[in-house]
Order: C-alpha cells, then structure tokens, then sequence
C-alpha cells in the first residue's frame, strides 16, 4: 500500500521551512495511505514542533526508484530554494542489489542537491532499514543495508551540510506490512532531532 502522488505536505506557521523530501519506498509513503501519515507528514510535525515554524514538504517521489535514475526525477534545479532536502533511497534495490551501485549513486544524488541548492541547504540523507528477525533473506538484507548506510557515512564526511540518518530497525521484510505510520513518525523525529539548528535559519 502507497499513496497516491501528491505535491505536498503543510504545517502552518509562521516564516514556513520549505523541505523537499525525494527518493522512494519510505520516502513515497510506503504502507501509508496519505503522506500526511508517512515520511513527509512526520517530517513536516517533527521540524514544525523543533523550529516553532511553519513547514512545506514538497514532495518529489516514485514507489521504486533505481538510483540511477534518481538525479533524472531531482530535475536540473535540484533543491534550489529549499533551506532542507530529504533523500531516502530504494529500500529493495539497496538490499538486493547492491552491486548496482546503490553508494555510488548515492554520492551523485548528495552532489547534485549540494550543487543546486544554496549555501544554508541541510542535506539528509536517509540509511536504508535493517530488519531484526533472522531469516537467510534478512540477513542478505542487513548486510548490504550496512554496506550501503557505510558508504553514506563516507560521501558525508567532508562537508557539514550532509547528514546521514539511520532508519529505526524493523522485525523482518517478510511482513506484508513492515513500515507502519508509527514507523514513519519515528524516522520523521530522528531527521527533526538532528537538525538542531534548522529552526535558527532565515
């Protein structure tokens, strides 16, 4: 279950945040039926209630999203006018193949929202979720989430604008259903939590 496309998420207030939130699978809503209870709608409280703000999640998303392509959907002005960009990675292509070049991707989709945002642009850059429950499909799982989420960590380290969130764990990708609105409100406060100075920009 995802929702359907939508442009954006608001909270109202005053001198408003304006997010992009981009990429796939958590990012897209996944197991939500409106972004008001997935990523985006989270993402927009948690800051909301952090900066005292007003806060605008636009949303740029696909269901699946290969890596590869994920500059194409960003568009040539990337995270132009935006003070935060969100990007959450495919979870499945992540998991199960990371010989795709999930973290060299992931180092272009960093470069392009630096290169095309201003100089106050926050970038996350959300890990991929690593399933708890053992299972011979998990474990291939929780290996290349870690592969890639350590490469994250790499792309990240030289430039104070870039800050890598790892997802809450999940039981198992076996379930149906794995991401629920409870998971979605964690991950939106684990973004608001390491943002501490968002709510002080202009």
């Amino acid at each position: 279950m995802r929702p359907s496309q939508g442009a954006s998420v608001q909270v109202e207030g005053a001198a408003p945040l304006r997010i992009l939130l981009a990429g796939a699978g958590l990012a897209a809503g996944y197991s939500v039926r409106t972004h008001d209870e997935g990523l985006a709608g989270a993402l927009a409280s948690a800051v909301g209630k952090e900066s005292g703000r007003g806060v605008r999640v636009d949303l740029r998303v696909a269901p699946t999203l290969a890596a590869r392509n994920a500059v194409e959907l960003l568009g040539p002005n990337g995270s132009h006018t935006y003070d935060l960009a969100v990007f959450a990675p495919c979870f499945l292509e992540a998991n199960f193949a990371p010989g795709a070049g999930m973290p060299r991707h992931g180092a272009e989709i960093q470069r392009h929202l630096l290169e095309t945002g201003s100089d106050r642009l926050t970038v996350v850059m959300v890990g991929i979720p690593r399933p708890t429950r053992y299972s011979l499909l998990n474990v291939r799982a929780t290996e290349a989430a870690s592969e890639t989420n350590r490469a994250m960590r790499l792309n990240a380290r030289d430039d104070p604008r870039v800050i890598v969130v790892e997802p809450p764990e999940f039981e198992s990708i076996d379930s149906s259903d794995p991401f629920d609105q409870r998971y979605h409100a964690e991950l939106g406060r684990r973004i608001a939590d390491a943002l501490p100075a968002l709510g002080r920009r202009a």
